[in-house]
């Protein structure tokens, strides 16, 4: 188990030592950006980067709410064609119903 230690910003060997014997890159890359920058320069980074997720995060919600009223366009063009179709099939249905009872109507008489 590796013991973690607190490293001083300002003290450069112990970055450098970091640096070289880290396995993970990011982790270095990370603790070489956080030693040379500024307070002032961190803080702007950090809103740039909240910007940027912010942006992202809207971009990601108007595509969501794009794609939910296509998809919820489509749906209500579907069941409009399921309506009228649903009404030709009841008409057609309600139409040979109606035959067969004619057609019934007449072998009654026929057998009267």
């Amino acid at each position: 188990m590796k013991n973690k230690q607190v490293i001083d910003a300002t003290d450069c060997s112990a970055l450098q030592l970091i640096t070289k014997t880290s396995s993970n890159r990011v982790a270095a890359w990370r603790a070489q950006r956080n030693a040379r920058e500024s307070e002032a320069s961190r803080l702007m980074r950090l809103d740039r980067e909240s910007d940027a997720r912010t942006a992202q995060r809207k971009k990601r919600r108007r595509l969501t709410s794009i794609t939910e009223h296509c998809s919820s366009f489509e749906n209500n063009t579907d069941n409009n064609k399921n309506e009228t179709g649903n009404k030709e099939m009841n008409e057609v249905r309600e139409k040979t119903v109606g035959k067969l009872d004619n057609q019934s109507r007449q072998k009654n008489k026929l057998r009267k």
